[in-house]
């Protein structure tokens, strides 16, 4: 319980790419870590998955709750218990080649002791493909 005598969680969001450089045309899977380090059980928390706009996301996979393909990725994990971890994973498929940026926020309806690591990015490094296409 926070000082004021509300219940109180703080939300610490990680996120991750493998691989991290991968070829045009190539798959990649995000990993998205939602956990909360108390003191309280948090309710009604949320992630919102910004993919990148040059990545198509394939399949969404989360621990618990619900979540949408479509763009954000946005899922509801419900109440998340002290020292609880929910994760998101999404597999996408980059569209060109480049670095792309991809930013995750997550929040929560109970009072959060910090909300600094509420958000988490990384990036995907995209190579051109540079084999030939034979068609014909």
């Amino acid at each position: 319980v926070s000082p004021s005598g509300r219940p109180a969680a703080n939300l610490v969001v990680t996120k991750r790419v493998t691989p991290k450089v991968i070829t045009a045309g190539a798959t990649a899977v995000y990993t998205v870590t939602v956990t909360n380090s108390g003191p309280d059980a948090a309710e009604d928390v949320t992630v919102v998955e910004a993919n990148a706009t040059g990545a198509q996301p394939l399949d969404v996979e989360a621990s618990q709750g619900s979540c949408r393909r479509a763009r954000p990725i946005a899922r509801t994990t419900g109440p998340l218990r002290k020292g609880g971890t929910a994760t998101l994973r999404v597999t996408a498929r980059p569209r060109a080649a480049g670095a792309l940026r991809n930013i995750v926020a997550t929040n929560t309806s109970t009072n959060e002791l910090s909300t600094a690591d509420n958000r988490a990015a990384t990036t995907l490094r995209v190579r051109r493909n540079t084999r030939p296409n034979f068609t014909g």
